[in-house]
């Protein structure tokens, strides 16, 4: 019998007791399960913070032409090319810059004639030794094309010298007729390249000439190549004048009228005075242009150059190139910007089906008291709300004449600005540039604008990771 009832007991499973604190336990494991992913898994942005407003004479960074008078010379005759000047060299005139050979091996000749001789005098070798020190300060090991520069320079000063000092005897080892000398016919400096833009005026160029992409990387001839008579071997600059010109904006045309003279800063910190105009190029577009009478010397190796216009002193916010970002703004008449109700929010009243709906906006409006709130004239108005878009019609209500004015959204244009964080999200501000540095990866802002950059704010460094009105993670 107590066996018979001891088979009838059932064995029920444990179960954990549901308890509210495990519950709560549960619930923020998961939280932070979920944060930790997110935490994971979002874009992480930083901030650039504000400093103090910095002062500077730099008024902007351009990119110029350097024009000079260059008389290019052909070879004359033909056969294997040996150079005895190097680039940039500044040469008489009657000095002796490169031979044609027809059978070649002139260098060979020149060795073995000379091989294990001491014929150099003492000033050959200073030469040689001076040519040396140049080629290393020359030498760029990410650009090859000085290597090329450099090697013709020092194989150049020995030829010279060796050539110079045993004319007699170099004369006797080559035969008849086979080797013809060329000599400088007026002084100048000695240039080995060529581009097509030699002799230009500034009036003959285009807005085009100046885009890197487009311009066409000079020719440099180096020794045993193979040349024929008539071909481009040199060039000489007699003067030591030169001229750059380079693209202007209308802006910057307004600023500079009237200027005469300006003082530029080029990128090894030199700082030069020239005299300066403004002109138009072939297609219309405007150009500065400054003149220099001597330096020209100094900027031997490149058609192009970037400098700084120098002007009165300047004192601006320097922030990061990368955190701004350009926003597009309808452009109006400021007299269809309104104000909604008691409100101070400004906006436009638009026409809709219902009649006139105010719709709030940004509004930026030039300051009657100073110019630097934004760039416009006086009856411009820019206008911003995503509620607005092209087509739209406005309306002005309070017309002088007594009535109602309206006008169609479609004229666009594009306004500057970073995002300010302070608060967490992102917050469209307008900034003016008024420098430019040669740094590339910054700028210097107008700090006196109204609603503008404070001293210490916050912004996106990275302007084009997010949106307006986005919350950031830091």
């Amino acid at each position: 019998m107590a066996q018979e009832e001891k088979e009838k007991i059932i064995r029920r499973p444990k179960r954990l007791p549901i308890t509210f604190v495990g519950v709560v336990f549960v619930l923020i494991l998961v939280y932070f399960i979920v944060q930790g992913i997110l935490f994971l898994t979002r874009n992480r942005n930083q901030a650039y913070n504000i400093g103090a407003p910095d002062s500077d004479r730099a008024a902007g960074t351009y990119r110029g032409m350097i024009l000079r008078e260059e008389i290019c010379v052909g070879a004359e005759g033909s056969g294997y090319l040996s150079y005895y000047a190097s680039g940039g060299e500044r040469l008489k005139a009657g000095t002796l810059v490169l031979t044609t050979d027809e059978n070649g091996g002139l260098e060979e000749r020149l060795h073995l004639l000379y091989s294990g001789k001491d014929v150099l005098q003492r000033d050959s070798l200073r030469r040689i030794r001076e040519s040396i020190t140049d080629a290393e300060a020359q030498y760029d090991p990410v650009n090859f094309e000085t290597a090329l520069f450099v090697q013709t320079s020092v194989r150049a000063a020995v030829l010279n010298r060796l050539l110079e000092e045993g004319q007699k005897s170099v004369e006797n080892i080559l035969p008849v007729g086979s080797f013809t000398e060329q000599r400088t016919r007026e002084s100048g400096f000695f240039l080995l390249w060529e581009d097509g833009y030699e002799g230009k005026k500034p009036e003959e160029l285009r807005q085009s000439d100046f885009d890197p992409e487009t311009y066409s990387t000079y020719r440099l001839h180096t020794s045993q190549e193979t040349v024929n008579a008539g071909d481009f071997v040199y060039k000489l600059a007699p003067e030591n004048s030169f001229t750059i010109v380079f693209p202007i904006s209308d802006q910057d045309a307004d600023r500079l009228q009237g200027r005469k003279n300006l003082s530029i800063r080029m990128a090894d910190g030199t700082e030069i005075r020239g005299a300066f105009s403004i002109r138009e190029l072939q297609d219309r577009t405007l150009a500065g242009v400054l003149q220099f009478q001597k330096f020209g010397g100094n900027y031997l190796d490149s058609r192009f150059l970037e400098f700084q216009i120098l002007d009165t002193e300047i004192t601006g916010f320097k922030i990061p190139e990368s955190a701004i970002v350009r926003k597009n703004f309808f452009v109006v008449d400021r007299a269809f910007v309104t104000s909604g109700g008691n409100s101070n929010q400004y906006g436009l009243l638009a026409e809709t089906e219902n009649g006139a709906e105010f719709v709030p906006a940004t509004v930026y409006l030039r300051s009657e008291e100073e110019d630097s709130f934004i760039i416009g004239d006086e009856n411009t108005a820019y206008v911003y709300s995503p509620e607005l878009q092209a087509g739209m019609t406005v309306i002005n209500m309070e017309d002088t004449a007594g009535q109602q004015r309206r006008s169609t959204l479609g004229v666009t244009t594009s306004v500057e600005g970073v995002f300010q964080i302070n608060q967490g999200y992102c917050v469209f501000k307008q900034i003016l540039r008024v420098s430019n540095s040669l740094d590339t990866a910054y700028t210097v802002i107008r700090s006196d604008m109204r609603y503008g950059l404070q001293p210490y704010d916050r912004i996106l460094l990275d302007g084009n990771a997010v949106g307006e009105n986005d919350f950031i993670y830091e």
